[in-house]
């Protein structure tokens, strides 16, 4: 507290020198603790908020439910022991109550009830002992349907008979249960156990990472996650995260996908998973790469035999030429067919020719993956390395351009954490035949023979170049949008996001102008920038600084960008308005992040500070000042909910004081802003705007 005590004094003198009359400013309600389910062992973990169209919210959360070191899992991203989790609902009624009370939200539910429970034994500890290995739940990953919420996570209890382990001899032999997918889904209610239904999706039989999980207000519902024949691969940490995110991979990891049927019947038709199948194709056979030392066992402790062209005892090790990773996923209504969307980066499966990865893409019916091309459209430039695709959709193309999906990614030169741009390709519906989402919708075009299935193949392609978004980002004009990832080689920006309302996307990411610097020095930082581009004209604007620090002691983390809710309940006939709240307004744009601290990379770890937010109601033309959620406490991962018309916000995110890590909530609204007086890390004394 010390450390944030000074460092408040310090970018008081530095940031706040200007008054600002006049203006709005979010007033946030006095922050309540949500994670106080019984036992409580203060280790809150990934806190996320929904709002059905109802009103109610829904908030989901890790935390642990008992301290028995004989109980324990192994958590390799953080390298430590610890207990195992179990995922929780509490819920409050927003259009009825007053949320930012305690008393009005309900005792929170274990909707897994995993951690209490083992479906097979291992050596977790690495001392040759085989013992239980409790189940351990995950990221929740939460999204209302309508009325219906659904929530998807993996976890370490997987009662199949097919799970598997695997022994990291680089983690001092220690053999880790192999993950599996959990979807529960409730459709009223949502504050009883009674009131969850809860489907394990896959076996363990391959490692589960990166669900992520998405519906249609029809009822529709879409699933997707990566599978590692080998187990998670431990990362190498050199990207701004931790490492075992997924993003590194065994060669034949593929992308499954799931999706839960919806006809124009019953409710009962809700919430049937499919069977799920692979979106790509890397694997291609069976057995151990050369370089393979960690075994696999089966769920009895029996090693796995490989091969299946031998004697052809067992299942077998599957693998292939590559691994695909990180996907996102689009569940698009509309008229049908409803289309998924699916974008991930895959390795190259070059033998070292050329590193990095690709970024591939798929479109198809959500209820019918066979039409799907497993081998997925390269977007990005095979030459360089692409990572981190992400993707915005929208049901109506915008009346005046048809823009309706823009798909954006990093790409460089560089591998893993290397300086890189933003780069995007915009999707066009431009008449007959045209959704928006094919390839040969795509602005700049793609290669017509863009599902190249292999290296060979891939490197021939004639993509034209993506947009550049972030290259010269301080002083950038529409000439740079035509840059390549070298023009500036010593910048760098990730951490990308973006909006897309009707002609407008707004694209956001953090930058540095000398990211190898900020990476291992305190002498540059990250901030947060923003930029809009007017599709009805094709007009970019110039990219806006956010958060604005000065001081290079302090980055920026976890940004968020938001639009607007489409029209709740309250305003469904707009002939008939009876809550204005529920009337979507696409002019307001939220902006939210989080802060950390920038020490020398070999002088200790970075720790998060504060979170901050602000908002434009004019397409981002100008912003409210900013404002600090709170200014107490460790913060971090915030997740936000607005109402449709902009003026109210509910934020949720973890606190960390005193040793202890909670579920934190506080209701947004407008009010006058008179004078700037907040004097705390990544508050700005000053509006921003183009």
């Amino acid at each position: 507290m010390m450390k944030k005590f000074v460092t408040y004094l310090v970018l008081s003198l530095l940031l706040c020198t200007s008054i600002v009359w006049g203006l709005e400013q979010f007033s946030l309600s006095a922050p309540i603790v949500l994670s106080t389910q019984q036992p409580d062992l203060d280790s809150a973990y990934k806190s996320k908020i929904v709002r059905p169209p109802a009103g109610a919210l829904v908030v989901v959360y890790g935390d642990s439910v008992e301290n028995d070191p004989s109980h324990y899992v192994y958590d390799a991203k953080n390298a430590d022991l610890r207990p195992a989790r179990d995922v929780f609902i509490t819920v409050c009624d927003s259009a009825n109550s007053d949320c930012s009370v305690k008393a009005n939200w309900t005792t929170p539910i274990n909707i897994s009830n995993t951690a209490l429970s083992f479906s097979m034994q291992t050596d977790w500890n690495g001392d040759g002992n085989r013992t239980a290995y409790y189940g351990d739940s995950d990221n929740p990953h939460i999204f209302s349907s309508g009325d219906h919420v659904v929530v998807t996570w993996v976890d370490k209890f997987c009662d199949s008979g097919a799970q598997r382990s695997v022994t990291y001899d680089e983690l001092g032999n220690r053999e880790i249960a192999m993950s599996c997918v959990y979807a529960a889904h409730a459709s009223s209610g949502y504050s009883a156990p009674g009131d969850w239904t809860v489907d394990r999706l896959s076996d363990g039989s391959r490692d589960a990472k990166q669900d992520v999980s998405k519906g249609l207000s029809n009822g529709a519902w879409a699933t997707t996650w990566q599978e590692d024949p080998l187990g998670l691969q431990p990362g190498e940490a050199e990207g701004p995260g931790d490492g075992s995110s997924g993003a590194k991979t065994s060669n034949g990891t593929d992308i499954w996908y799931t999706y839960a049927l919806k006809v124009d019947g019953p409710d009962q038709d809700i919430g049937v998973w499919k069977t799920p199948v692979r979106v790509t194709n890397n694997q291609t056979g069976f057995g151990l790469p050369p370089d393979s030392s960690n075994p696999i066992k089966d769920s009895a402790g029996n090693t796995v035999n490989p091969d299946l062209s031998g004697l052809g005892t067992g299942p077998g090790i599957e693998t292939g030429e590559a691994g695909a990773s990180r996907a996102n996923l689009s569940l698009v209504g509309g008229p049908k067919p409803w289309n998924v969307v699916i974008a991930y980066e895959e390795t190259k499966g070059s033998n070292g020719l050329s590193p990095g990865k690709f970024v591939r893409y798929h479109v198809f019916p959500y209820d019918n993956p066979g039409l799907n091309d497993a081998a997925g459209c390269i977007v990005s430039d095979p030459s360089e390395g692409a990572r981190r695709a992400r993707f915005v959709t929208q049901t109506n193309p915008g009346d005046d351009s048809g823009i309706r999906f823009a798909l954006f990614w990093r790409q460089g030169l560089y591998d893993q954490g290397g300086p890189a741009d933003i780069m995007l390709r915009v999707g066009y519906a431009t008449g007959a035949g045209s959704n928006g989402f094919r390839p040969e919708d795509l602005y700049p075009p793609v290669d017509p023979d863009c599902f190249a299935p292999d290296f060979a193949s891939a490197a021939n392609l004639g993509n034209a170049a993506p947009l550049n978004i972030s290259s010269n980002t301080l002083t950038a004009t529409n000439a740079n949008l035509s840059d390549s990832s070298e023009v500036n080689s010593l910048e760098n920006a990730r951490a990308h996001r973006a909006v897309l309302r009707g002609d407008d996307l707004y694209m956001g990411y953090i930058y540095s102008e000398d990211g190898r610097l900020a990476d291992a020095t305190d002498q540059a930082n990250y901030n947060f920038f923003v930029r809009r581009f007017d599709a009805s004209n094709a007009a970019w604007g110039s990219p806006a600084n956010l958060s604005n620090i000065g001081y290079t002691r302090i980055n920026v983390l976890e940004p968020r960008l938001l639009g607007m809710p489409g029209n709740g309940p309250g305003c469904s006939d707009p002939n008939n308005i009876t809550n204005p709240e529920d009337c979507q307004n696409q002019s307001v744009v939220i902006a939210a992040w989080g802060t950390e601290t920038n020490p020398p990379a070999d002088t200790g770890v970075s720790e998060n500070l504060d979170i901050y937010i602000t908002r434009s109601v004019d397409k981002a033309e100008t912003w409210e000042p900013v404002k600090a959620i709170a200014n107490t406490n460790i913060q971090g991962e915030t997740q936000i909910r607005p109402t449709p018309d902009g003026n109210r916000i509910f934020a949720v995110w973890n606190e960390t004081g005193n040793g202890k890590t909670n579920t934190m909530f506080s209701i947004g609204t407008p009010a006058p802003y008179t004078a700037v007086d907040d004097s705390s890390p990544g508050a700005s004394c000053s509006v921003k705007m183009f």
